[in-house]
């Protein structure tokens, strides 16, 4: 309220206002009546599941929301029928997420080590469901801490990574390969065989089978990963570590019917292998090879009988290109000037026809731009290493040899493609193998030789005469133009 207290000296006017004593007198707020949080509230039973007194203050805290409420039980009832906290209520209880676990002093130590065991397995299956690293749990659980403050499950987990570990392995592992083991015992099964090679330089064997379950579904699952010890890597070692697998679980090797593997001498040498002796125990077994590895293989045994002046050229300007990034950065400019994407020059390695490919048709398709890439380097910093990549571009002999070997890898390129589809492309097979048979043979062989194609079909009485062999058309045009500048030159 405020009062204001003038003078005697009022009716002297404006002029002795000076003297004019104010007082100022402020009245205090009402002070609210703030509401206590009500115990008897945690014995109700429409809120003992989910209600608890704030870590903030002297307010209700709904562990299932994980908010602070106002002291009003009306508030609470209201909050109880929202379709949030029904929803997060459903979640908790029916499905058992990792949430705010009830840590009242009702709860006993056997039902919190129970829901312990709980978390930790179902932790452990969600990681190894979606194949996540166990690394993460060590900074996981710290993140759960933070966000479910109210729930002491979190820090029981001491060591989680060792604890998950164990888990997956003597738990979950032990139980998927005694399910596994059963239906192997008693059904036909496929193998797949494979050997992997990690950075360690180990040997590990992955077994996969292919099976029927009971309820007649077609599964594949890896069976066990071995470890295998040594230098010597022979194809007793190998079989016995197989077939110790198995007898470990009780699962005859006659229930095998088919193998599948790569096309290692150590799987199928004729004289002592990996096959000849799963056959001694299977005589009925159908072994199938890896028709990928096959074409892989006879590309590599084509691309090792490329010239060598071929295999120099190659590697020279992969080499050059990946001295110094100010190289790479001038070579791109040259690019851009001549409208090219600018890309990578990928390294030559001339027995695996995959980088070959790759880096045969980086260099046909920057062809002139590195041309007036090394003729700067040999005129600008005069290295001899630049001045004979450069005369090199200009022999006609290594550009053939090039537009030629584009063409031929191509059709395994197309054929390797058909293996890495995310489709099935079983029932293409067939077709596709006598395709790329025809492909390769219609370049060399008369018309007559293509209608049954065999091993007997390759002699020189059917074999085209050279100038008539299908080098690829860009190959062709090229010998073409060779041809009119000889003549010409003539």
């Amino acid at each position: 309220m405020l009062q204001i207290i003038k003078s005697d000296g009022e009716e002297e006017g404006m002029e002795s206002s000076m003297e004019t004593e104010i007082s100022v007198t402020i009245e205090e707020p009402k002070k609210k009546k703030q509401r206590k949080f009500n115990n008897t509230w945690l014995q109700d039973p429409l809120f003992k599941e989910w209600l608890k007194i704030s870590p903030n203050g002297d307010k209700p805290f709904c562990s299932i929301c994980v908010r602070d409420l106002s002291c009003s039980r009306y508030v609470l009832v209201e909050h109880v029928q929202t379709q949030k906290h029904i929803d997060n209520y459903k979640c908790l209880y029916d499905r058992l997420p990792i949430a705010p676990v009830d840590t009242s002093r009702s709860m006993s130590k056997i039902k919190l080590n129970m829901r312990l065991e709980t978390v930790r397995m179902e932790l452990s299956a969600f990681f190894t469901e979606h194949n996540l690293p166990i690394a993460i749990v060590d900074d996981l659980i710290p993140l759960l801490n933070r966000l479910y403050y109210d729930s002491k499950l979190s820090d029981k987990f001491v060591k989680p990574r060792k604890e998950s570990t164990k888990v997956i392995v003597k738990s979950l592992g032990t139980e998927k390969n005694s399910k596994l083991s059963k239906i192997l015992r008693e059904s036909k099964f496929s193998v797949l065989i494979d050997e992997s090679i990690p950075i360690t330089g180990k040997k590990l064997p992955c077994v996969l089978v292919k099976f029927m379950t009971p309820d007649r579904k077609i599964l594949k699952q890896c069976f066990e990963l071995s470890e295998l010890y040594g230098r010597n890597y022979s194809a007793s070692i190998l079989f016995a570590a197989f077939k110790t697998v198995f007898e470990k679980q009780n699962i005859p090797l006659s229930n095998i019917v088919s193998l599948t593997s790569n096309n290692a001498l150590v799987m199928f040498e004729k004289r002592d292998s990996f096959v000849n002796r799963l056959k001694e125990l299977t005589p009925n077994l159908v072994v199938f090879n890896c028709i990928s590895g096959l074409s892989a293989l006879i590309a590599s045994k084509a691309c090792a009988q490329i010239p060598v002046f071929c295999c120099q050229f190659l590697n020279s300007v992969s080499l050059y290109l990946s001295c110094t990034p100010k190289k790479i950065d001038s070579l791109h400019d040259f690019q851009k000037q001549f409208g090219i994407e600018v890309q990578k020059i990928f390294k030559a390695v001339t027995l695996k026809w995959l980088p070959l490919h790759k880096c045969i048709v980086g260099l046909l398709k920057n062809w002139i731009p590195l041309i007036c890439f090394f003729r700067s380097e040999s005129l600008g910093t005069k290295s001899l290493a630049a001045i004979d990549i450069y005369n090199s571009f200009y022999n006609d002999e290594i550009h053939a040899y090039l537009l030629f070997l584009q063409f031929t890898l191509e059709i395994f390129i197309d054929f390797n493609d058909l293996f890495h589809s995310e489709e099935i492309q079983i029932h293409k097979l067939a077709e596709r193998s006598r395709w790329i048979l025809k492909q390769i043979a219609i370049c060399f062989l008369k018309p007559n030789a293509l209608e049954k194609i065999t091993v007997d079909s390759i002699t020189s009485e059917n074999i085209l005469p050279l100038l008539t062999i299908n080098v690829g058309s860009e190959c062709q045009k090229f010998l073409d133009n060779c041809k009119l500048e000889i003549v010409s030159k003539n």
